[in-house]
Order: structure tokens, then sequence, then C-alpha cells
């Protein structure tokens, strides 16, 4: 299950440290990469992509979600929408 996470750059220096954390703390595993690693300022500073180990409960991906979600640094949490094939 693939995750889009928003940190607030303001609140912490190293936005995946701090998502490994969260998710430590969640008893979540995956990988974390920040999308834009050099970028510390816009709209598109902070964002984290994460990748839960496979296979993920239901149980398990709302724990792991409302963790996210209920940290102070973290300003969202999406589900990247499938694309579409082309015609």
């Amino acid at each position: 299950m693939k995750l889009i996470v928003k940190v607030d750059v303001s609140q912490t220096k190293d936005p995946t440290a701090h998502v490994r954390r969260v998710l430590s703390a969640a008893g979540a595993d995956g990988k974390v990469e920040e999308v834009f690693p050099d970028l510390r300022s816009g709209a598109s500073a902070g964002l984290v992509s994460i990748t839960l180990s496979e296979p993920v409960g239901v149980a398990s991906r709302e724990r792991t979600i409302a963790a996210l979600r209920a940290d102070d640094a973290i300003v969202y949490v999406e589900t990247p929408s499938t694309r579409r094939p082309r015609s």
C-alpha cells in the first residue's frame, strides 16, 4: 500500500526520519523516501512517499493512517489514486 504524506518542514529538519519514527511507534514498516529531497520551502517541500510492507491488514492500515494523521508535524495523509490505462 502506498501513501503520500506532507510533513511541515518548519517543525522537523528531516521529514523521512520523522515519518519513520511515527510508523515505528504505530508498529508499521515500509519504505520511506522524500519526493523532493532538496526542497525546503514551497508547497512541495516535505512530501514523503511511503510504501508499506505487504500484506497490510485493514486494522493495521487504519492504525497506521490514524497515527500519521494524529502527529502534529504531519499536515495530511493521502492514498494516491490509481491511473486509468490509456485507450
